[in-house]
């Protein structure tokens, strides 16, 4: 990968950030997007053997390392640059640091040096520096020269075994002790003898004693491989000490090399710093050993035996170079013989972390938290403030923390020590007075504002730093498995601490303590007590953070980790039980894990790749850990083939996975023992469910005890399914993939949900059916899932046993309903409505029900006089003027619906907006006596007693609510068509090219049923909520049951359709006998949707302008027809206003061409609707069929399209098993398939609106199938639970996302975010976390959407059995379809049809309809808080009525035709205009004046009813005058009266002759009846006779 080199040989030697991203940049735009250029990962790691930063791994020595002062740490800004100089290293290049002064060049190579447990030899350079003091030079022998050599190789092997001797457990302890007491008298001897000069052959015979106990000793430890050197070396020095002591030496000189040349034959390293301050001339002395293959030649030795001698390089030497660029540049040929590595300065925009701050404070002395963030709140208030202050940079930070550890050392007080230590760092060093004089002020105003704080002040923990800190360069080097351990354990220390200081400790953790510690004069440990209560945020992050030194065990440590966690668990005894148990779970996994074959299979797996370089501290149990170790050795393996290597990492990673969830499910037995073992006061109930199925499994209760039979079982079910779990990860052969773990991972949590819900319910009624619900969640989710993804096929050891267990539960616990998983798929395809979610707003929509009942005026008509008439009128002119009114109930219903789509309502703060809005209207309703507070006992009615209406204002009333059935035909049918379009807006995926019409219509209908119709404002709601909502296509899904609901509730809800002569005839200003209603003509049958097919909008508008200030009834002598004078002055104002208002409506507000034609927008509804039902099944089906299956459906909206129908008929039948959903399910749907086809499929012997409403019977048949309750369990309830887990499960992982971030800021100084969870770095566990807790933040967020404030007793239950009773009566499938079935058969039957039959099925229809109407009302009325349950039914049985109510219509229509009829009503209607079927003036006068329009209107009268058929039906007189009017029309147009038209006068004056002389006989025998006394006989007159 040519991206991890490209920064280690071009971009690091850049000296600017600018020039190091744009060679990135030119790296991106040479190899493309696919390699990645590797900028360093800071991941640190170190064993006994190698250490690795990165990409880089250096072996290291295994030599003691030097304590060095000041102590180096390894910081997180400095593992980046570390990394390359550590591959510099590995592949033998010399390395060049360039940077500023105390940039950290030299410590950076200190550092390397002391982790790979190196010699490093240090040459100050400078320009005076020649080359005898790189390579040596002659000097007069002296023997003391060799010996301290020797002395200090024997120290440093000394040191090295006695330390492995005293640690060793082998029994070398005694000839460890008697090595160090040798070497200890030795050391001591030769102090004394310091004087003294020379060596004495005593203290040489001592020292060769030494070294053979050294060897002896070696040889047991294996300490250190090959001792030859030293022993060489002391053998020479004998052998020169000799010829010194025989005076052969004496005035000689020798050479002595120097320190590059020391270091190229021992494999030092070698570290010229300030290399830009000696000479070119010098530096290119060593140009030829730099050469690959080199070697350096030393001329200035001379010639030994012929030649010059020449130095190889030891393969274990490394050369440094270190300089400043201020200071000039080395020459370019020494530049190009190595990598250049440039370190960026303070000034130069590097910043350090607080963590590194903190650690190098700490390191220099400073304790604690608080202490560390006042020096540095000093310093950076001090940087950013004084520009140019020599005190801002970071030494002036150590130096303040040296002279405060001094200060405290010295016994003062930590408030003055604080303020003298930074007065003398950052005041003094200031350059004038006045800026001294602001530097004290910034120093007090930083102790003032942090002074002793009990709550933070005053703590001394600090993660990372106090009082268990990250293992400083030394600590690392010499005991490198513990410090890894304590690295890994960085946050359950600080978990652990946290939980100290909250609660008991045994060790100071706050100033506090420490005070109490100085003055407690007993020599016992005091214990410290917390003021807060425990953590609960320790506790929630401790379980990772276990987990966290848990999962990097190797194969070598893994003991230790477990040892560790058990001591900590011991040292931390004051911290709470539920710590202890995680603390004790860690360690009993990983005793679980090493001791089973998984864990050995892990070792023999990994083996292959250690051959050349065996490790087995860096075997860890997933080696995806340390992701780029694993990298590197599979680059160093060579595979057959790349299928290979794939096989071998897909089997590696499996067994990996298969480990976590042994240890995982090992941790989760252990805390459940602990639980169930637990003997606090917090014990859980004896008689919960799973401690009572304990008992009965030990004998301890009989059957015959227990609550349920289900507690026989429980037990039995957790100890066989644990152990079959266990089995199937032990024994599993299938490969598991990261994908099948993470699928594992979130189906396992259910088991343990179960058996938290068997361990904390009692057997009673509720907890058995909560027990219920989550054994259903278990049986769905794992106990098939899970083995089949363990172990494949295969059966694992007591699977029979197993599903014996689960069978019984299931049959004691299970509720099963066909279809119910399938249709709760359906129900979210079609998009369920949400509840209310907070009580405030319930109540609120509750008061708001009553508001807008007050406002609902359409069964109403006011009487002329009594009590209520004055109130009942200003209640009619508040509904039709204020228009203010009802805006604010429908704005306070819209907050209504944005707070149950909101996911926190009372967040938004909508509840509070709702209930001053509800104030405010009930204020204003009061006031306009529109409303009568039942419960306000301040109350005087009397002063709100509305006065008395006016003549003008009741003539004004009059003439606006005669016009209300006309605005409400134009308001239900334009609803009506807004609903088809805005769920052909929803079909369309997301196209908006349509979406500003759309609002504007919707804004257009609101406001005209606002101002001209007397509409509830609750059918407006969802309306008026889509037009204020930003998201519209994800709002409407879950609104289209609403639209539906309110648009079909139009029908029989309006006046026009129920009975429009209620507003057309009343009059407040005629007397109660005069303004008594009309009978209407209608029939039951005839009223809701069926009416708007009719000529109402004709009639309503006749009626409007036919009526008069004196009858204001229509008057069936038509005379108001034939002549306008009767309108009077005052009365043609108010008619003009009405026609003009109607003229504003048709021509402004409604385009009335697309609104007459009902039938084509209800077509254009049931395909939208149809195709909404058929893509919900789309979920059903299987992926390869989805595509053509919605095409099919898309082509369902043209209703011609046959095959689109049997694309979709043969992809259900063929795909989906016949028992996949409720009986006859697909029957109805294929009959609703055969309908949206008229004019292919259906009868053609039946009208369009029939097959309409066959089309709706059956989709609401459908629809009541998918919308019945399937379940007694309140699904709301159970969304409740699902929410609580969720949130849980996502509490949890971001809990584990938080331990996992905070110990890689420790470690590496970066916290987690999302670029890492898909970084090929890091383990695919935080991917895993990454994208579950986004899959658990979505479902969260539609969980909240839909839950539900339920009444406090719970109604759920009677609901669900009410709703069954009515599924089994009237809602019963074959009985309505038998209805229907008679009502078609009526329908199509033969002309003769039996009249009485067919009315009866009529009244039978109508007593259906009631029943529906009365169900639907009670749901309503009885359940307000159940609305996610109610409403969808509602819908659904309204289009069960809509359709049956318009077959029924058309039956009833049928049964009333008579022939010519549509003729007679023309000619009297379309006067003066003509047609095609009577083209003259004449020839419509001859008409009226035939006898077949005498037999239409005797017809007529045999139709309607008996009572008073005269006023409706016109006597022959009205033809007769209406036959005259035409043929005046023809003579005047004519200009003669022609021989046929007068004979045609001469007929029709003698016919009117002969009316009146038979009206004025009927009229004499009339008056001689009503004188006789024979009118007042009753019908039993005489019968006692």
């Amino acid at each position: 990968d040519p991206g991890q080199h490209v920064s280690l040989v071009y971009a690091d030697r850049m000296r600017t950030e600018t020039d190091k991203a744009q060679v990135l940049s030119v790296f991106k735009k040479v190899f493309g997007v696919n390699w990645t250029p590797y900028t360093g990962s800071r991941q640190f790691h170190i064993t006994p053997l190698n250490f690795q930063v990165g990409y880089s791994v250096l072996p290291r020595s295994g030599g003691m390392p030097p304590a060095l002062d000041p102590p180096l740490s390894i910081l997180h800004h400095s593992l980046q640059p570390l990394e390359s100089l550590m591959k510099c290293v590995e592949m033998s290049w010399m390395a060049i640091l360039v940077g500023p002064a105390a940039s950290g060049k030299t410590s950076l190579v200190h550092l390397l040096s002391l982790l790979a447990g190196r010699q490093l030899r240090v040459m100050a350079m400078n320009s005076a520096m020649d080359t005898t003091e790189l390579l040596g030079g002659f000097e007069q022998v002296d023997i003391m020269r060799p010996w301290q050599q020797v002395l200090e190789s024997v120290d440093y092997i000394v040191a090295m075994v006695t330390r492995r001797g005293l640690l060793s457990m082998d029994g070398t302890t005694q000839d460890t002790e008697f090595l160090l007491k040798a070497w200890s008298s030795f050391r001591r001897s030769l102090r004394e003898k310091r004087q003294e000069s020379g060596v004495s052959a005593e203290a040489l015979n001592k020292l060769e004693a030494i070294i053979v106990l050294l060897q002896k000793l070696n040889t047991k430890l294996k300490v250190l491989t090959d001792m030859s050197k030293l022993v060489a070396d002391f053998r020479c020095f004998k052998q020169q000490h000799r010829r010194i002591a025989g005076g052969n030496s004496q005035g000689t000189f020798e050479w002595i090399d120097g320190m590059l040349v020391q270091a190229l034959q021992d494999g030092d390293w070698l570290l010229m710093d300030n290399v830009n301050f000696c000479s070119p001339s010098v530096l290119d002395r060593l140009n030829a050993l730099l050469e690959p293959n080199g070697e350096l030649t030393i001329s200035e030795r001379g010639v030994i035996d012929g030649t010059t001698p020449s130095i190889a390089p030891h393969p274990n030497f490394r050369l440094f170079l270190t300089m400043d660029p201020i200071h000039g540049e080395i020459s370019r040929a020494m530049r190009n013989r190595g990598i250049e590595i440039y370190v960026h300065g303070e000034t130069e925009g590097t910043c350090w972390n607080p963590q590194d701050l903190k650690t190098v404070l700490h390191a220099a002395g400073v304790t604690g938290d608080f202490v560390c963030n006042l020096l540095m709140a000093v310093h950076t208030e001090i940087k950013n403030t004084i520009v140019g202050s020599p005190a801002s940079s970071i030494s002036s930070l150590l130096h303040a923390a040296a002279l405060l550890t001094g200060q405290l050392q010295r016994g003062r007080d930590l408030a003055g020590a604080l303020r003298q230590a930074c007065g003398e760092v950052y005041a003094l060093s200031q350059r004038t007075p006045s800026i001294q004089m602001h530097a004290k002020e910034i120093i007090e105003k930083q102790l003032a504002a942090q002074a002793c704080d009990e709550a933070s002040g005053c703590t001394l923990l600090c993660a990372g730093v106090w009082p268990n800190g990250l293992p400083s360069a030394f600590w690392s080097a010499e005991d490198s498995c513990f410090a890894t351990v304590q690295r890994d354990g960085q946050v359950l220390s600080f978990c652990l601490n946290s939980l100290s200081l909250a609660g008991k400790r045994s060790y100071p953790l706050s100033l506090s303590d420490l005070q109490r510690a100085l003055q407690c004069s007993t020599t016992e440990s005091p214990v410290f007590v917390g003021a807060k209560d425990p953590a609960s945020e320790g506790l929630q992050l401790l379980p990772v953070a276990v987990r966290l030194v848990t999962e990097r065990a190797s194969q070598i440590d893994w003991m230790l980790r477990a040892n560790w966690l058990s001591h900590l668990s011991k040292s931390y005894k004051h911290t709470p039980d539920l710590a202890h148990v995680h603390l004790e779970a860690g360690s009993r996994a990983l005793k679980a894990v090493f001791s089973s074959k998984l864990g050995s299979n892990g070792k023999i797996l990994i083996e292959p790749l250690h051959r050349h370089a065996k490790d087995d501290y860096r075997v860890l149990l997933d080696m995806r850990w340390n992701k780029q170790y694993l990298d590197i050795l599979l680059n160093s393996f060579t595979f057959k083939s790349t299928e290979n290597c794939v096989q071998y990492l897909d089997v590696l990673n499996s067994l990996a996975n298969r480990i976590t969830l042994l240890m995982g499910r090992e941790e989760q037995a252990h805390r459940e023992q602990a639980f169930l073992g637990s003997t606090t006061t917090k014990k859980p109930t004896p008689n919960t469910v799973l401690r009572l199925s304990t008992a009965f499994s030990k004998g301890m209760i009989d059957f015959s005890h227990l609550p349920h039979p289900v507690l026989a079982h429980l037990r039995s079910f957790f100890e066989l399914w644990d152990s079959a779990v266990l089995q199937c990860i032990h024994d599993g052969l299938s490969k598991v993939p990261d994908e099948v773990l993470f699928e594992v991972l979130q189906l396992l949590p259910w088991r343990d949900r179960f058996w938290e819900v068997s361990s904390s319910v009692a057997a009673d009624a509720p907890g058995i059916a909560l027990l219920s619900l989550h054994w259903h969640w278990v049986h769905k989710h794992i106990l098939h899932r899970v083995p089949w993804l363990l172990m494949g096929d295969v059966e694992y050891d007591g699977q029979q046993e197993v599903k014996s267990v689960w069978t019984n539960i299931q049959s004691l616990l299970s509720s099963p309903t066909a279809g119910s998983g399938v249709l709760k798929r359906i129900q979210k395809g079609l998009g369920k409505p949400l509840p209310f979610k907070v009580e405030s707003v319930a109540d609120c929509a509750s008061q708001l029900r009553v508001l807008s009942d007050a406002l609902d005026v359409c069964a109403a008509r006011p009487e002329t006089s009594g009590s209520q008439w004055s109130q009942q009128i200003h209640r009619l002119e508040g509904v039709a003027e204020g228009l203010s009114t009802k805006k604010g109930l429908l704005e306070a219903w819209g907050l209504v619906l944005q707070g149950n789509h909101q996911l926190e309502p009372d967040d938004s703060g909508i509840p509070e907006l709702l209930r001053s809005s509800l104030e405010l209207r009930q204020a204003e309703m009061m006031s306009g006596g529109l409303l009568i507070p039942l419960n306000r006992p301040d109350y005087d009615p009397e002063m709100r007693e509305p006065g008395q209406p006016s003549g003008a204002s009741l003539r004004k009333l009059c003439r606006r609510t005669q016009l209300w059935p006309l605005m409400e035909y134009l308001a239900i049918l334009s609803q009506y068509r807004l609903t088809a379009s805005l769920l052909q807006r929803l079909a369309q995926c997301g196209e908006n090219h349509t979406e500003a019409s759309l609002n504007s219509s919707l804004s257009q209908h609101i406001n005209f049923c606002l101002q001209s119709t007397p509409m509830n404002v609750k059918q407006l709601t969802p309306l008026w909520f889509l037009l204020q909502s930003e998201k519209l296509a994800e709002e409407l899904n879950f609104l289209c049951c609403e639209l539906v609901s309110e648009s079909l509730a139009g029908f029989w809800n309006s006046s026009v359709t129920s009975d429009p002569d209620r507003w057309l005839t009343w009059d407040p200003l005629c007397s109660e006998k005069e303004n008594k209603p009309p009978q209407t003509l209608l029939n039951k049958v005839d009223k809701g949707p069926g009416m708007v097919s009719r000529a109402v909008w004709s009639k309503c508008l006749f009626e409007v302008l036919t009526s008069c200030e004196a009858g204001g009834r229509w008057d069936s002598s038509g005379m108001e027809v034939l002549s306008y004078s009767r309108v009077t002055l005052g009365e043609w104002r108010e008619r003009t206003r009405q026609l003009q208002e109607i003229s504003s409506v048709l021509w402004t507000n409604m385009a009335f061409p697309t609104l007459a034609d009902f039938s084509t927008t209800d077509c254009r509804l049931q395909g939208l609707m149809l195709q909404r039902l058929l893509k919900s099944l789309s979920a059903l089906l299987s992926p390869d069929l989805q595509e053509s299956y919605l095409q099919s459906c898309q082509c369902l909206s043209d209703r011609q399209n046959m095959a689109a129908v049997c694309g979709v008929q043969a992809a259900l039948r063929d795909a989906l098993p016949p028992d996949l959903l409720p009986e006859d399910f697909f029957t109805t749907l294929g009959a609703c398939l055969l309908h949206s086809v008229p004019s292919k499929l259906a009868d053609k012997s039946i009208s369009r609106l029939a097959q309409s409403g066959v089309f709706w019977v059956h989709m609401g048949l459908l629809l009541v199938q998918v919308w019945t309750p399937q379940t007694i369990f309140d699904p709301a309830v159970k969304r409740a639970y699902k929410l609580k887990y969720a949130q849980e499960e996502l509490s949890t992982l971001q809990g584990e996302w938080r331990t996992r971030s905070l110990s890689l800021q420790l470690l590496s100084g970066s916290e987690l975010t999302e670029e890492h969870a898909f970084h090929s770095h890091h383990h695919p566990r935080i991917r895993f976390l990454w994208s579950r807790m986004q899959q658990l933040r979505e479902q969260i967020s539609e969980l909240s959407r839909k839950q539900a404030c339920r009444p406090k007793e719970p109604l759920y239950e009677r609901l669900f059995q009410e709703v069954q009773h009515y599924i089994g009566s009237i809602a019963q499938p074959s009985r309505v379809q038998g209805l229907l079935s008679r009502l078609l058969q009526a329908l199509q039957g033969p002309g003769s049809k039996s009249r009485a039959g067919a009315q009866s099925l009529l009244n039978e229809e109508a007593a259906w309809q009631a029943s529906q109407h009365h169900f639907a009302k009670r749901l309503a009325e009885d359940y307000p808080l159940y609305p996610d349950v109610v409403g969808p039914l509602r819908a659904a049985i309204q289009q069960l009525q809509h359709g049956m109510r318009l077959v029924a219509s058309e039956l009833s229509v049928s049964l009333a035709s008579v022939p010519g009829l549509p003729k007679l009503v023309s000619c009297l209607l379309a006067f003066p205009s003509l047609s095609p079927s009577l083209p003259s003036y004449l020839a419509r006068a001859d008409y009226l004046c035939s006898r077949p329009s005498l037999d239409v209107l005797r017809g007529l009268g045999r139709l309607l009813p008996q009572k008073d058929p005269k006023k409706i039906v016109p006597e022959p007189s009205i033809l007769l005058m209406n036959a005259l009017l035409y043929l005046q029309c023809h003579t005047l147009s004519e200009g003669q009266l022609e021989g046929e038209a007068l004979s045609l006068f001469r007929h029709i004056c003698q016919a009117i002759v002969n009316e009146w002389d038979e009206q004025e006989r009927r009229a004499r025998e009339r008056e001689q009846e009503e004188a006789s006394l024979y009118r007042s006989r009753g019908r039993t007159h005489g019968s006692g006779l």
